[in-house]
């Protein structure tokens, strides 16, 4: 299948709420959610021109959820766990959705409440990667399909899938994939919050953390709040992939789309209070 073409937008530098040590670029990619030819096209971009020079630190984080709902989340994970572009460091965290793959495969107390609940949460798609369809489920035995499953997933995505981490902290951001309580530290929250809140943290009211956090889980961006910088442009609906590119006191959006332009994001419900992005596209190879 052939990727793209794609075209890449960045937005206007502006004030960032949070710090990085001086000579360090973080970049956040949001839920991929199998859309692979986006994440392709973002990553190559990012490594020929944000991360072409390889003085200082150079990161890259991606924030979890990447199978479900698009077509290809397996190869989502076979493509990060092969991905290592020279000079940059690589972070993947974990996601709702990419625990809800690894119970699937390796829980074997699941039953079809279970199976029902990540089918219509889009786990159809990722299922089908794996070589069943959703009859299957209905049909044969659910020990014998998770068997299946486990000898159908690449090495690579495998060893990704394990590999995923909870949260990053750098400089004055934490990152992880949904949220943190703004009244409770953050040691005392468990990785299932980590990767399923919404509010309080969204609104933010009560805010006592001494760090900004870099997310995605809900689509509510690309948009900046004092608090929290949201990475998920719904990739999957919008057809945009977006990235928090972060340095020093300064930030700025960098998004991957199929389309003329990022209207699709104006379609969003949770960003229409978000303050308006300036956009300009840059070229590719």
């Amino acid at each position: 299948m052939e990727d793209g073409p794609f075209r890449i937008f960045v937005s206007d530098w502006r004030a960032a709420p949070g710090g990085l040590p001086e000579n360090e670029v973080v970049c956040a990619i949001g839920d991929v959610h199998g859309q692979l030819a986006h994440l392709r096209a973002l990553t190559g971009w990012l490594t020929g021109d944000v991360f072409r020079d390889r003085s200082g630190r150079r990161c890259l984080i991606t924030l979890g959820d990447y199978v479900d709902r698009g077509p290809r989340g397996v190869g989502v994970l076979s493509f990060l766990g092969q991905f290592d572009p020279p000079g940059v460091r690589v972070t993947r965290l974990i996601g709702n959705h990419d625990m809800f793959l690894n119970t699937f495969l390796h829980d074997e107390t699941i039953d079809f409440d279970f199976i029902a609940f990540w089918l219509e949460n889009g786990g159809g798609s990722t299922a089908r990667e794996l070589g069943i369809e959703r009859e299957d489920f209905y049909r044969e035995d659910l020990r014998a399909l998770q068997a299946r499953a486990r000898a159908q997933l690449p090495a690579a995505a495998a060893e990704c899938l394990a590999s995923l981490r909870a949260s990053e902290r750098i400089g004055s951001y934490l990152f992880v994939h949904a949220g943190v309580d703004p009244r409770r530290s953050f040691e005392d929250h468990d990785v299932t919050e980590l990767v399923t809140m919404r509010e309080p943290f969204l609104s933010g009211r009560g805010w006592r953390h001494d760090f900004v956090v870099v997310h995605g889980h809900t689509v509510c961006g690309p948009d900046v709040r004092p608090h929290r910088i949201s990475c998920d442009s719904g990739a999957f609906l919008t057809g945009v992939l977006t990235c928090a590119q972060i340095e020093a006191d300064r930030m700025r959006f960098v998004i991957a789309t199929e389309a003329a332009g990022p209207s699709a994001l104006d379609r969003i419900p949770a960003r229409k209070n978000a303050a308006p992005i300036a956009w300009t596209e840059r070229p590719t190879p």
